[in-house]
């Protein structure tokens, strides 16, 4: 096997040894480069990023609910609060592709020290039925959400 795995790398090599590059004519046309606009037509507007934001804190409690929801099952499995205070807190970053309907399009986990894929894939089922209202373009949203049992 490995016999015929160098003999087959010694005719590539020879092969390739052979052959020559294409060669370009002397005069190129450049590429043609689409003019760039000042102002993108998906772009929001501030307000329209800060409408998101607000919504997002807004919407917290809903979002704490995976959390929350995911904690109660570790201490029906045994986990007491005092280990669950050391151990099951951390930050999760969510970025969303919303569309100009205002919902969510796409929801993915850019971070996780959370380490709880329940939990992000309740966020993700959650976000996603969020709605922003109307907006003049697509938007690329991120949000950090930090997690820490309260008792």
């Amino acid at each position: 096997m490995r016999a015929s795995r160098a003999l087959f790398l010694v005719w590539l090599m020879l092969g390739c040894a052979e052959s020559k590059p294409a060669e370009r004519p002397a005069s190129a046309p450049a590429p043609y480069e689409p003019p760039v606009e000042e102002e993108s037509r998906d772009a929001i507007t501030p307000e329209e990023y800060q409408t998101i934001n607000d919504s997002m804190g807004r919407k917290m409690d809903v979002l704490n609910t995976c959390y929350e929801d995911e904690m109660k099952k570790r201490m029906e499995g045994g986990e007491t609060s005092a280990e669950l205070r050391k151990k099951f807190h951390g930050k999760v970053t969510v970025a969303m592709k919303i569309g100009r309907d205002g919902r969510p399009k796409t929801v993915d986990i850019l971070e996780d020290s959370l380490e709880s894929p329940v939990v992000n894939q309740c966020l993700i089922r959650t976000i996603k039925t969020f709605e922003f209202g109307a907006l003049t373009g697509e938007a690329q949203f991120v949000y950090p959400i930090s997690f820490a049992p309260q008792y």
